[in-house]
């Protein structure tokens, strides 16, 4: 079992230094920026329902007890896909996987849109549902991005994708604004109005997925015809090997079932965040614009220091990372809950995202780290997995909770979760990933 607390630094000391200092060729910067690009554009539309999910469902139903079914329609959706949209990325190369899942969000926003507008509860259901399936399929933008970089600069590169979600995050204040004031002046439900504006949003990201050339996946198969000088990790060192046998094998890895533990707690609890933040925000009478732009800043603190988090990820190593995620969620959490003033709610809600993005951009470089191409879209996949069960779990649980225990009860919640990644974190020994 020791063995397999152990992470691969990605060779020798010697390889390190060496795939430290390999040049990002010029192909793929091009392809780090369209699927940045791709990664902003689909974010403004994607960042929708965690910004008026439980408004919507408030507006349907007239009661808070459900607030969280939005965010956990969004868990369940990524449940369902991420491992499959992982298969199909593995089999048939991350453009094709990525294309399938932009189009179905374009088909979930309409009829997201629509049921506000005809009040259709049941149709609203149908149609996050099939919204969240994009959500998830999106994940794989991440794949794409670890595939394209040398192991001891794979969180860099993943921090340059993830950045492209800040222009995303702005595109939804920009959305949703939009929305007020064309419903205030039509006389149209701004709630309905702001996902029929998702898909002029989303749309341009199919564009810009098919000028990846070549696939990452064959880049990812073939990283020294893209290197000059860079030399694969040896195989006497600790090499990613294939799981095999399909998920449930993907759990005897102790590296890849600490970083699915990790992605559960901070993803878990920033979902009850989610939907308590704009509950509250709202509840304190501030408008749509007011939570839009909060819930703007959270994003800012889930992307937009990705590409520092990611240098610090290569240079100290994924597990320090990770553990510095799951403290300052953990910091967030109770500034949230513990005061009624829009700002401190605000920075609350920004460090529960900035841990969360420690997390993500450390876990997804350590699961790219210990699987091979051929299996890293289900690998990463079954991160999704992990992280849509606790959209499910604690998304649910955050409106009974809030309604019969209070706001203390979720800040106790969402610090207690941290606990079993941080222990589990302690035993994971990993060298450090660029000397």
């Amino acid at each position: 079992m020791a063995a397999n607390r152990t992470v691969a630094s990605g060779g020798t000391a010697e390889a390190a230094k060496a795939g430290a200092g390999l040049t990002i060729p010029p192909l793929i910067k091009r392809n780090t920026l369209l699927i940045a690009g791709a990664q902003s554009t689909t974010g403004a539309g994607m960042g929708l329902l965690p910004s008026l999910g439980a408004l919507m469902v408030f507006q349907l139903l007239g009661s808070t007890r459900l607030s969280g079914l939005a965010i956990a329609m969004l868990g369940v959706s990524r449940f369902v896909v991420a491992y499959p949209i992982g298969i199909l990325a593995d089999a048939r190369g991350r453009r094709f996987a990525l294309s399938v899942s932009l189009c179905i969000g374009i088909v979930g926003a309409v009829l997201s849109g629509v049921s506000m507008l005809a009040s259709s509860f049941p149709l609203f259901i149908f149609g996050v549902f099939v919204f969240g399936l994009a959500v998830g399929g999106g994940m794989q933008l991440r794949v794409a991005a670890t595939d394209m970089y040398p192991p001891q600069r794979r969180a860099e590169g993943l921090g340059y994708v993830v950045t492209g979600s800040v222009g995303g995050s702005i595109g939804v204040t920009l959305v949703v604004t939009a929305a007020q004031w064309l419903g205030d002046n039509a006389n149209v439900d701004p709630l309905a109005i702001a996902w029929l504006l998702a898909p002029v949003v989303i749309a341009p990201a199919l564009g810009l997925v098919w000028l990846v050339r070549p696939d990452p996946k064959e880049i990812a198969a073939n990283l020294a015809d893209y290197y000059p000088g860079y030399v694969s990790p040896p195989s006497s060192s600790a090499a990613p090997t294939a799981s095999g046998g399909g998920f449930f094998s993907l759990l005897r890895s102790y590296p890849k079932l600490t970083a699915y533990i990790s992605s559960f707690a901070v993803q878990g609890n920033m979902s009850m965040i989610m939907v308590v933040a704009a509950l509250v925000l709202n509840g304190h009478g501030h408008a749509l614009p007011a939570i839009a732009l909060s819930t703007s800043i959270h994003s800012i603190g889930m992307f937009g220091f990705s590409i520092p988090i990611g240098l610090l990820a290569d240079r100290v190593g994924r597990r320090p990372s990770m553990l510095l995620g799951l403290l300052i969620a953990g910091l967030g959490t109770p500034l949230l809950v513990a005061t009624p003033d829009y700002w401190t709610i605000t920075c609350g809600f920004f460090l529960v995202g900035l841990g969360w993005s420690f997390v993500n951009v450390a876990a997804t470089a350590l699961l790219a780290d210990v699987s091979l191409p051929s299996e890293r879209g289900r690998a990463i996949g079954g991160n999704d997995t992990f992280s849509g069960a606790a959209n499910v779990v604690l998304a649910l649980s955050a409106g009974p909770v809030l309604e019969g225990l209070g706001l203390t009860a979720i800040a106790v919640i969402g610090v207690a979760i941290m606990i079993p990644p941080l222990l589990m974190l302690a035993r994971l020994k990993q060298p450090i990933v660029a000397a």
